[in-house]
């Protein structure tokens, strides 16, 4: 009886060492198990940012391209500043209700004679289109200040 009690103590501490030891690995094993798989996960996250930068650095160079063509460029001249391109007429529309003070001016310039009807043709069209820039430039000013 007393030989298979100390069988038994011995196998009883040869399983309580044993399982000791695993919890000792387990311990010591997982922070380092846990690290790894959150830096793999980190990688993957950082992975998909880089493809949508490169998607959206992509995208921001064909917006450069565009905004540096000539047709865009022309585009924005003809819109925001009323340029014309040589041989076009440029049409100034005005609404009816109360005249502003230049459009009041240019009406009078147009009911009263002045220097302008006393020049050649292609003179009188190069002096009444620069009015209309000069025109349209104040009111372009004018419309920035108001905002």
């Amino acid at each position: 009886m007393l030989k298979r009690l100390k069988k038994t103590c011995g196998r009883f501490i040869k399983i309580l060492l044993f399982l000791s030891i695993i919890i000792v690995l387990i311990t010591l094993i997982y922070p380092a198990y846990n690290r790894r798989v959150k830096k793999q996960h980190d990688v993957v996250e950082l992975a998909e940012k880089l493809n949508n930068l490169k998607d959206k650095n992509i995208k921001l160079a064909s917006e450069v391209k565009r905004l540096y063509s000539s047709s865009y460029i022309e585009n924005i001249a003809r819109r925001d500043l009323g340029l014309i391109k040589e041989g076009e007429i440029a049409y100034i529309v005005i609404e009816k209700g109360n005249p502003s003070e230049e459009d009041q001016a240019l009406s009078e310039n147009a009911e009263n004679p002045t220097e302008v009807d006393q020049l050649p043709a292609e003179e009188k069209e190069k002096k009444t289109l620069l009015q209309s820039i000069t025109s349209i430039w104040t009111r372009l000013i004018n419309d920035s200040s108001n905002e």
